[in-house]
């Protein structure tokens, strides 16, 4: 089995592992965090025992943040009521208690007919994205710079043009109520409006843009069936979700949205274009064969929103911008990483290309070029390539650029001439982006 073989294996793995814990989540508890559901025990042999069973009070978790929706899938079993008592067989109904389950429980159709919820039909959650502009220009204060409004409406015209097959919905549902990846949501949520406002510079048809508003939302859906257990699960995260909707009921109408050309851009979401990227690195064969045929320009416009958002982790905007230029651009016998238009609109965002009088904090500035430097083992080597980064650049953005490429371009020729670390320590560059340069 080679590597890209076992990468797969994990990803199996990976899934069917997260299903049954969340199955075990539900099933442990004996109940959903809407409504009392009681585990039974197949070995309870009779009635009296099946009732003194409801009777008791067994442990309720208070955890499970899920939609009625996705608790009814995640259950799939045979729901009853037996007075103010709602159950389940952990197997099937034991010999004997066929008429009591006839006579004196109800079968129960579905979750929904038990909770009567104000919210069951309203906007999901990710489409709700006026709502949330505020507390995202407070947190984000780059997104000022965007027309907000509008690119909301832009955004939730084409989302609510696409009908979501029901299976699409749950795993949005998993990914967007559980609080372990609400975090993620709302930084994939602020590079949307980035991606968006990429897509109108860019001229894109309705299609592409449709594409990228819908690739926005679902492209990390794989985090949720992920396991920290595995090894490089961050990593993994669009073949994960690339599978989850490559099964999708086949026979329900989902040509026009989970084609081959849109599932192609959710595996190569966090690929570049010079095959760098971190599924191109390990050979996969489904990421290389991608990579031949081009890498769709809406999963270009994804990976380098998705890349300056998460830089914003740990750097100012101007500063995490620097470092994004630095990353992708092409410089000497190093290739960019995106398409040079998608890099230029990108760029444009901040000033249509006036870097001279963006405000980087030096301090910070300059600990991150000495970190960079500090990446070439000859320190006569640091030396020159500091004084010629001081005499050819006048402000940081340029010192910035030009160092990263500085590397890049002797990791290229000589790659013995770095250090044991890279530019992944360097730059704390997000995990999903990568295992090691």
């Amino acid at each position: 089995m080679n590597e890209a073989e076992k990468f797969d294996e994990n990803v199996k793995k990976s899934i069917n592992s997260t299903e049954r814990y969340y199955r075990e989540q539900i099933f442990s508890s004996g109940c959903s965090s809407i409504v009392p559901i009681y585990r039974l025990n197949s070995y309870s042999s009779s009635v009296e025992a099946l009732i003194q069973q409801l009777n008791g009070s067994p442990y309720i978790q208070k955890d499970i943040d899920f939609s009625k929706r996705v608790i009814e899938a995640l259950l799939d079993v045979d729901l009853y009521k037996y007075q103010d008592s709602h159950f389940f067989f952990h197997g099937d109904i034991p010999t004997g208690m066929e008429s009591f389950i006839e006579l004196e429980c109800v079968r129960v159709n579905s979750i929904s007919d038990i909770v009567k919820s104000e919210t069951w039909d309203d906007q999901p959650d990710w489409c709700n994205f006026e709502k949330d502009i505020p507390s995202l220009i407070s947190r984000y204060p780059v997104l000022e710079n965007l027309d907000l409004n509008s690119i909301s409406k832009q955004i939730f015209s084409m989302i609510s043009s696409v009908n979501l097959p029901e299976a699409a919905k749950l795993h949005l549902a998993v990914y967007t109520q559980s609080e372990e990846w609400k975090d993620k949501f709302i930084q994939n949520q602020c590079a949307l409006y980035f991606m968006m406002e990429i897509a109108n510079q860019l001229n894109l048809s309705e299609k592409e843009k449709t594409d990228l508003a819908v690739l926005g939302i679902i492209k990390d859906v794989g985090y949720t069936r992920l396991s920290e257990q595995i090894s490089n699960f961050e990593v993994m995260h669009p073949l994960v979700t690339h599978q989850l909707f490559n099964e999708l009921d086949k026979e329900k109408d989902t040509s026009n949205l989970f084609c081959p050309d849109f599932l192609s851009s959710i595996v190569v979401h966090h690929e570049f274009i010079d095959g760098s990227g971190p599924l191109a690195r390990m050979r996969h064969p489904l990421v290389m064969q991608q990579i031949e045929n081009g890498i769709p320009k809406v999963a270009q416009i994804s990976g380098i929103s998705d890349l300056y958002f998460g830089f914003l982790s740990d750097y100012s905007p101007t500063l995490a911008f620097s470092i994004t230029c630095g990353f992708v651009l092409g410089q000497g016998n190093v290739k960019p990483r995106y398409r040079e238009d998608v890099i230029k609109v990108f760029s444009s965002i901040f000033g249509e290309g006036d870097f001279r009088s963006m405000d980087i904090p030096s301090d910070e500035a300059n600990q991150l070029l000495e970190k960079i430097l500090g990446l070439l083992n000859d320190k006569s080597i640091r030396d020159k390539a500091s004084l010629m980064i001081k005499s050819k650049s006048d402000t940081w953005y340029e010192r910035i650029t030009l160092a990263m490429n500085i590397v890049r371009n002797i990791a290229f020729h000589q790659p013995r001439q770095l250090c044991d670390r890279s530019l992944v320590d360097v730059l704390n560059l997000p995990m999903e982006f990568g295992l090691r340069y």
